[in-house]
């Protein structure tokens, strides 16, 4: 398993203490999502429309059982994430918020859509959530392998893909 961890964080370009082997992509995301400990209302959860289903399912339970607010943000006609609309969600949550409880929004983006093929501009969700202090969840399953994926320079708190 080291072996494994140290050739996903060369491919990352993470540290090798940032990598963790799960049973699936799934597994790994829930892991991922479920750690952010929503608890009231006051927390968002922003994704795209072209989000995958059974993340969008997670979603939903979470905000049945804490309150938290689903905000899904429109795409483009092109099916490119509309980064302008991301911004703006962003931009509504008040600098208190943001200091009282960092973390407290959470953006999720598929980096490549199964049924389009279309590549999302993680570079730039990841530059706003850093500028607005949010937590970014980055679904790279059908992009790690297939193009350069370094995650400090995409700027996700967690990236969840298959091997």
């Amino acid at each position: 398993p080291h072996a494994a961890r140290e050739a996903l964080a060369t491919l990352l370009r993470c540290d090798v203490e940032e990598v963790a082997l799960l049973d699936s992509a799934q597994a790994a995301w829930a892991r991922a999502f479920y750690s952010l400990n929503f608890t009231s209302s006051a927390d968002r959860i922003l994704c795209f429309a072209s989000e995958y289903a059974g993340n969008a399912v997670a979603y939903l339970q979470m905000a049945r059982r804490t309150g938290a607010r689903i905000e899904v943000l429109p795409m483009r006609t092109d099916g490119i994430a509309d980064v302008p609309a991301l911004e703006a969600a962003l931009q509504r949550t008040t600098t208190s918020e943001r200091a009282e409880r960092p973390g407290r929004t959470l953006v999720a983006l598929t980096h490549i859509q199964t049924s389009e093929s279309i590549v999302q501009p993680a570079a730039a969700v990841g530059a706003l959530c850093e500028r607005y202090g949010a937590v970014f969840l980055l679904d790279t399953c059908q992009s790690v392998g297939q193009l350069p994926v370094d995650v400090r320079a995409l700027g996700c708190d967690f990236a969840c893909g298959t091997g």
